[in-house]
């Protein structure tokens, strides 16, 4: 039921999705920009040099002298990468200044993206609990004192956990593929998905209960248990999966140029989750539309609470 609810209150927030995808473009094209521009001028003494100018040409050449059937292009190449490794080995200082910068602004860059993603859960809670329409701009404003220090800790944890994700799924990869070929692959793939749903059920709550008047500490406390866990394990197992596909096949059908828009429309469907999760975890009614009020499992099993709550 977390998925049918969360896929119709997706659909009647559908207009969010364009506002999230001009946010997140904008955010996107300036903070490329700023990696490309600071990387360019922190590597530009390895980029320039004469070293990397032979390396591109003894590649390049080597296409035609394979092609006569020339072999010495090999033996080329390999002297020229290893003038070229030693050079960059001479400067290694400016390729980590590239690389902390670099990694900076992609820190500070996600930090604003999940601005966007906090602000949409925003204006979702709104619709659910009063079917009001509150402005995207007006809750952006509105909550970027909570939003910001929140975005800044959970993007970082999220990068240290996706890190140790990605590290558990190689080593399995790395340790099994002799033994099981390409199921391996396919292995570490649900691995992966597994984990990463994990940690979205295990934080599902933080965003939902901060913006319900939780403090930040209090909010990075919430957790889901019991049955609701595994229940809302299984959602976010499928709804990660369809994710990755919809994310993957945007991204590669499309050049790269749809992911932004694949990017703003999952943004929005996993709000629209975390809430759905949030209200039937503290058993709360809740507005799909104007027709359709939903009442969680546990109001419903209470007569004398559910006469109590008045929902016009």
């Amino acid at each position: 039921m977390n998925v049918k609810h969360s896929l119709s209150l997706f659909v009647n927030n559908i207009n969010l999705s364009f506002k999230a995808l001009l946010y997140n473009l904008i955010v996107l094209v300036l903070f490329t920009t700023f990696i490309v521009l600071v990387v360019r001028y922190n590597l530009s003494v390895i980029t320039s040099s004469a070293q990397a100018a032979d390396l591109v040409s003894s590649i390049t050449n080597s296409f035609t002298k394979f092609a006569g059937g020339d072999m010495s292009f090999i033996a080329d190449v390999t002297d020229r990468f290893t003038e070229f490794f030693a050079f960059v080995l001479d400067n290694l200082s400016s390729v980590i200044w590239a690389i902390v910068l670099g990694s900076l602004i992609f820190y500070v860059e996600n930090v604003v993206l999940g601005v966007c993603n906090y602000t949409l859960t925003k204006v979702v809670d709104a619709h659910m609990a009063t079917i009001s329409k509150l402005g995207f701009i007006e809750a952006l404003i509105s909550s970027l004192k909570s939003s910001l220090p929140f975005e800044a800790i959970f993007t970082l944890v999220k990068a240290v956990v996706f890190l140790l994700i990605g590290g558990v799924s190689f080593i399995f990869v790395a340790l099994t593929i002799p033994y099981l070929t390409v199921f391996s692959l396919i292995i570490g793939i649900w691995l992966t998905i597994f984990l990463v749903s994990l940690f979205y059920t295990l934080t599902a709550l933080f965003r939902p209960s901060l913006i319900n008047g939780s403090g930040l500490k209090a909010a990075f406390k919430a957790r889901v248990e019991g049955k609701q866990f595994w229940l809302n394990l299984a959602s976010y197992v499928l709804s990660v999966t369809v994710a990755i596909v919809l994310n993957v096949g945007f991204f590669f059908t499309t050049f790269g140029a749809g992911f932004i828009i694949s990017l703003s429309l999952t943004g929005l469907y996993f709000a629209c989750l975390k809430l759905v999760i949030f209200y039937n975890i503290n058993n709360r009614k809740y507005f799909i539309d104007y027709d359709n009020i939903v009442t969680p499992k546990g109001l419903r099993e209470d007569k004398e609470l559910l006469e109590k709550v008045d929902v016009e």
